[in-house]
């Protein structure tokens, strides 16, 4: 019985972007690469302190949750996709880190107002202190990893 999967370049799946490695495991690596990259931007810029980086505080958790979704994507069978205990041992670590960023946004908006409220100065300085691009790219990385581990799940046909 012949299979109907279209082949271009050379033979290659249409399922991969880079040879040998499926769509799926292709993009999680990334998505968990960017989320271990926002350990080391800015999670917050505040004027006379600068910037603080992910890694001043919970920042080393999140990379470590990105950890299990770069390595299962990029160990074992790299041409089949990611499912059922692999998958979900890539997603839950990761979506927990995005988890951990959007708390860190309630936390300082929450912070921030409380703060406003007691003091002129500190409603002066919070007007000035700004969440930086580290804790968005976290959040950001953790839900691609959840979204890209179930959208990009359609089997290789070599």
């Amino acid at each position: 019985m012949r299979s109907n999967t279209t082949r271009y370049d050379g033979g290659q799946d249409k399922n991969t972007w880079v040879k040998g490695i499926h769509n799926q495991r292709f993009a999680i690596s990334v998505a968990a690469g960017a989320g271990m990259l926002s350990t080391f931007l800015p999670w917050v810029h505040a004027p006379i302190i600068g910037s603080v980086s992910g890694t001043a505080g919970d920042g080393w958790i999140t990379l470590v949750l990105f950890v299990p979704a770069m390595v299962l994507a990029l160990l074992g069978e790299k041409s089949q996709i990611l499912d059922g205990g692999q998958r979900l041992g890539a997603v839950i670590p990761a979506g927990v880190a995005g988890l951990i960023g959007l708390i860190k946004i309630v936390n300082f908006y929450s912070t921030m107002s409380n703060a406003a409220r007691d003091n002129p100065f500190a409603k002066a300085f919070s007007g000035t202190v700004q969440i930086g691009i580290g804790i968005y790219l976290l959040i950001a990385a953790g839900a691609a990893v959840g979204i890209l581990a179930w959208v990009l799940a359609k089997p290789s046909h070599r």
